[in-house]
């Protein structure tokens, strides 16, 4: 396993050489960038705002600006989007050719909040460049741990 991430917690392998940051834009959020099977690796792990749909949208936007014009294989964004498939933020997400794993591996968004009786998805794992499989894509927890349903995947960077 690559990493871990709890809420806004972000574990890096002790094989893998990072280092963790944290920056605010418009949210704050933490990344790391590294190497991994000589692939350049971004990671984000996020918690957008709740409940406001624009301020959302605006934080995405500054997330994908700041990131943008980094030189790197693969960029991953991880955490609680606060965002459903029809919103703005996915479709802003779909149209900068991220893909969510949970999507992508099992064909539909599975349903993440609340823990207990999960009756919409607002949590995800998006992924973007090349030379990657998506090998495992599933929700996990309860809620006597959570309020949200994680999401685990493991994927091969070739």
């Amino acid at each position: 396993v690559v990493w871990f991430f709890f809420g806004m917690l972000t574990i890096l392998n002790k094989k893998i050489k990072g280092t963790i940051q944290t920056k605010y834009v418009g949210r704050m959020i933490q990344y790391t960038e590294f190497t991994f099977n000589k692939k350049k690796i971004f990671f984000v792990n996020i918690h957008l705002s709740h409940p406001k749909a624009k301020e959302r949208l605006l934080q995405i936007k500054n997330i994908h600006n700041f990131i943008k014009n980094k030189k790197k294989d693969i960029f991953i964004l991880a955490g609680d989007f606060n965002s459903t498939p029809n919103s703005n933020v996915y479709k802003f997400l779909k149209k900068k050719n991220y893909k969510s794993v949970i999507k992508e591996f099992c064909g539909k968004e599975h349903n993440t909040f609340p823990a207990k009786n999960p009756d919409r998805c607002i949590d995800y794992i998006w992924i973007k460049g090349g030379d990657y499989k998506i090998i495992r894509a599933k929700t996990f927890g309860n809620y006597e741990a959570t309020d949200h349903k994680g999401i685990k995947t493991t994927i091969d960077i070739s």
